[in-house]
């Protein structure tokens, strides 16, 4: 994240604060990652899959400088994406912009997520009891 520019602080729920991150460009840094490194982790040991979840927000402070607490606390419906990495016998990677939901899998042969999975819409149920 820190290669490309575009973010400027990562929040994990492994550490207590959030984490700036240096760019050459700080002007560019438009973004924030919230993250769980390792959703899941307490199940390990019943053999269920480990993931990592991830959001995205537009900063809020002025980007001429480093980022804020007020970055990251932010409502869930203002992120401007989301997702998580699937970590078992397969490596799958799920996101979304707002405008449907993308997945891909690992190929560990070329380290190159390929996009095989086309996610639809759910419907909305109405459900009603008798």
């Amino acid at each position: 994240m820190s290669y490309s520019g575009e973010v400027c602080g990562i929040a994990s729920e492994e550490n207590q604060e959030f984490i700036p991150v240096k760019s050459n460009d700080t002007s560019k840094a438009q973004y924030v990652v919230v993250m769980d490194p390792l959703d899941g982790s307490s199940n390990i040991d019943v053999n269920v899959s480990v993931g990592t979840i991830f959001g995205v927000y537009k900063r809020k402070s002025p980007d001429n400088g480093p980022c804020k607490s007020e970055d990251f606390l932010q409502k869930g419906t203002e992120m401007v994406a989301a997702g998580y990495v699937l970590y078992g016998t397969s490596t799958l990677l799920v996101y979304t912009t707002g405008n449907g939901v993308n997945g891909f899998t690992l190929i560990q042969v070329s380290a190159s997520f390929v996009y095989p999975i086309a996610i639809s819409r759910c419907q909305r149920l109405a459900i009603t009891t008798p």
